[in-house]
């Protein structure tokens, strides 16, 4: 207990004189937003975060070229001699088609808008993790991407305080 009480003695000793920063002090800072745009095999290595974070979306720009090549692999090519006419044919891809586009319609959503989102934000290529909406990292991780964007955020501040106190 002694050796215990000595030393917050001497911690709060340092703070006191300005030797060891207060850590109090030091929130961290979470990102209101992380909007990552990348291609299907680049999801399992950018995305190191849980992919439920609060905030986080991805976008896999390439889905959509990926669920076409998905359906055009269950359509049937025309042969005579399995469709009695060309309209039944016809009707065949239609419904395959429909049923299709019924099963992944939020995904069809969601890649188009992913497609969207990126390019209003202007990204010229993949991945690019876009933070708060206006911060972006090109290929980065979710995690150092927030860590350069948390330093970048506190360096920021740290010059506006100065300018105030100028």
């Amino acid at each position: 207990m002694q050796k215990r009480k000595a030393t917050t003695s001497v911690l709060l000793a340092a703070v006191v004189i300005g030797i060891l920063p207060v850590m109090a002090s030091a929130k961290i800072i979470d990102p209101s937003s992380v909007e990552v745009c990348v291609t299907r095999e680049q999801v399992s290595t950018v995305v190191d975060v849980k992919h439920n974070a609060n905030g986080l979306s991805v976008y896999k720009v390439d889905n959509v070229k990926y669920l076409d090549e998905q359906l055009n692999k269950q359509l049937p090519i025309y042969n005579q001699s399995n469709f009695k006419s060309q309209d039944q044919y016809v009707a065949q891809v239609k419904r395959l088609v429909s049923d299709y586009q019924t099963q992944h319609l939020q995904e069809i959503k969601r890649s188009w808008k992913g497609i969207y989102t990126c390019m209003n934000y202007n990204v010229t290529k993949t991945p690019a993790v876009i933070i708060n909406g206006s911060y972006v990292v090109y290929g980065d991780t979710v995690s150092n991407a927030v860590k350069k964007w948390r330093t970048h955020t506190v360096s920021s501040q740290k010059q506006n305080e100065a300018s105030y106190e100028d």
